[in-house]
C-alpha cells in the first residue's frame, strides 16, 4: 500500500489503496476475487499498478497478451477498481510511437495512468497522446523535484505528493490546483511512511475539501 489516497467524486470521498503485487499467474484472478469480497462493505477504491514485465522488461513493446491479462484480472474488482497505472523506469527515454501503439491496446473504458521518471517524455506530443485516450498524467511532487502545476491529460486525475512534509498552506495551494481542474475524480496520495504522518495529511487534506459550515445550519 503506497499511503492514504483521496479519491474525490460528486457523491462523495473514498479512501484506496494501490496493490504493488503484479498479476503473473491465473491463481491471481482467486486473490482478485478475494480481494473484492473483503471490500464488500467498504468504500474502497483499490489502484492496480503493472507488473514490471509490462513497463520495465518489455518497456511497453509487444505486450498485447500480459496486458490483456492485466486487465481481465484487474477488471475482477468491478466498481471498486480505480485505476490502472503504468509506472516506467527512470531510464526510459521518450517513444511515443510505442506509447501510441500501447494506447492501442487499452480499451476506451480503461482509466490508465502513466507516470513518465525520464524528463524526455514531458512535451505536448505525449501530453496528446494522452489526451486522446483520457490517461491521466500522474503528477508527481517531491522533495528533490516540487511542482506548483498540474499538467492535466484526462478528465480525472492521479497525484502522488510525497513531500516529507506538507504544511497547512502547501495543502491549501494543492487543492486549490486540484479544484481549478474541474476533474470528475482526483486520486490523490500521499507519502507512505513509518511515522504515519500521510494519513493525517490525508485527513487534513480532506477537510479542505468540506463544504464551509453554515451559519445557523
Amino acid at each position: 500500500m503506497e499511503g492514504q489516497l483521496l479519491s474525490r467524486r460528486p457523491a462523495g470521498q473514498r479512501d484506496a489503496l494501490v496493490l504493488f503485487t503484479p498479476f503473473a499467474r491465473r491463481r491471481d484472478q482467486q486473490h482478485v476475487l478475494s480481494l473484492a469480497a473483503s471490500q464488500h462493505d467498504r468504500k474502497l477504491a483499490s489502484t492496480i499498478k503493472a507488473t514490471q514485465r509490462i513497463t520495465h522488461i518489455k518497456r511497453l513493446n509487444n505486450v498485447a497478451e500480459e496486458t490483456k491479462y492485466l486487465l481481465e484480472t484487474s477488471g475482477l474488482l468491478g466498481e471498486r477498481l480505480g485505476v490502472v497505472l503504468f509506472q516506467l523506469p527512470p531510464n526510459m527515454k521518450k517513444d511515443c510511437g510505442r506509447l501510441k501503439s500501447f494506447l492501442e491496446l487499452l480499451p476506451s473504458d480503461t482509466r490508465a495512468a502513466f507516470e513518465f521518471r525520464h524528463e524526455t517524455w514531458f512535451d505536448n506530443e505525449t501530453f496528446d497522446l494522452l489526451r486522446k485516450q483520457d490517461c491521466a498524467l500522474v503528477v508527481s511532487d517531491t522533495d528533490d523535484k516540487p511542482l506548483s502545476e498540474i499538467i492535466s491529460t484526462a478528465g480525472w486525475g492521479y497525484l502522488r505528493l510525497r513531500r516529507t512534509s506538507y504544511n497547512e498552506s502547501d495543502l491549501v495551494d494543492w487543492m486549490k490546483r486540484v479544484t481549478d481542474q474541474k476533474w470528475k475524480d482526483a486520486f490523490i496520495f500521499f507519502k507512505h511512511e513509518d511515522e504515519g504522518v500521510g494519513p493525517k495529511l490525508a485527513a487534513q487534506f480532506l477537510k479542505l475539501s468540506e463544504p464551509p459550515a453554515v451559519a445557523g445550519s
